[in-house]
C-alpha cells in the first residue's frame, strides 16, 4: 500500500503521468493525495468478505468460507468442460 501511496504523491506532485489511480483525487484542475480514502484503506487492509444470498440460519460465516475455498475445483471443471 505505501508503493501506491508515493505513486499518488508522484502523480499529484506532477511527476509522473496520472493515468487511473486508486489515490488520487482530481478537483478541476488540482490533484491530490485523498488522505480519508488512505486512511479508510489503511484500516481495512487485510480485511477479507464474503458476499452471499445464503440466509444465516441455513450457513453460518465458518461454512460460507468453507464453501468459498472450494469454489476453485468448480471453475476448474467448467474449464475442462470447456
Amino acid at each position: 500500500m505505501n508503493k501506491q501511496i508515493e505513486r499518488a504523491e508522484k502523480i499529484a506532485t506532477g511527476n509522473a503521468p496520472i493515468g487511473k489511480h486508486r489515490f488520487v483525487k482530481l478537483q478541476g484542475a488540482t490533484k491530490g493525495v485523498d488522505r480519508g480514502l488512505v486512511e479508510r484503506a489503511r484500516a481495512a487492509a487485510g480485511f477479507k468478505g464474503y458476499v452471499n444470498n445464503i440466509p444465516a440460519a441455513a450457513m453460518d460465516g465458518p461454512a460460507v468460507v468453507a464453501a468459498y475455498r472450494d469454489l476453485w475445483q468448480v471453475e476448474a471443471s467448467f474449464r475442462m468442460a470447456k
